[in-house]
């Protein structure tokens, strides 16, 4: 049975997550700090056991989601589908915001309604300082050299940007 559940993560899952992380192209790294500070993340489980996770971050008028993790072994069975819709029906009432450069995840955004953003300098402003200060605090050696390491080994897709309107 799956169920979505808003609260942290555990160590273990933590784990989990950073030793997946290395083989997703898509997903540069994300240090476990990160992951422990999500204490009110979208969880899905399958029969107890944990499957994935969405981070939520609120803002005065907007929500941004991300990042959009599940564990390999779970990857293509409708889950993230599944969770999308529930916070996308939770949060109905504010703007949405998500960028990816996975394409299952692009597919599923794009069924949502959300609107693709041309480029990032086409975001609102607020978004636009958000994503600045996100990868102020965010940057460090590691996702450098995770980017690089994934950027000449891997295959990487075109990172897109959507937002959804409150109501639409």
């Amino acid at each position: 049975m799956i169920k979505i559940i808003r609260r942290p993560l555990k160590e273990s899952e933590v784990k989990s997550l950073i030793k997946d992380i290395r083989l997703y192209p898509d997903l540069v790294y994300v240090k476990e700090s990160r992951f422990r500070k999500y204490n009110n993340a979208f969880i899905v489980e399958q029969n107890g056991e944990f499957v994935g996770l969405c981070g939520i971050y609120e803002m005065k008028d907007w929500v941004k989601l991300g990042p959009l993790v599940f564990l390999k072994k779970f990857h293509g069975k409708g889950y993230g589908k599944i969770l999308l819709n529930k916070i996308v029906d939770d949060y109905s009432d504010k703007n949405i915001f998500i960028t990816s450069s996975n394409i299952a995840v692009q597919k599923i955004i794009s069924k949502l309604t959300f609107k693709e953003v041309s480029s990032y300098y086409n975001l609102p402003f607020s978004i636009i300082l958000f994503l600045i200060k996100q990868l102020y605090e965010h940057i460090h050696l590691k996702m450098i050299t995770e980017y690089f390491r994934k950027k000449f080994s891997m295959k990487r897709n075109v990172r897109k940007y959507y937002i959804k309107i409150r109501g639409g």
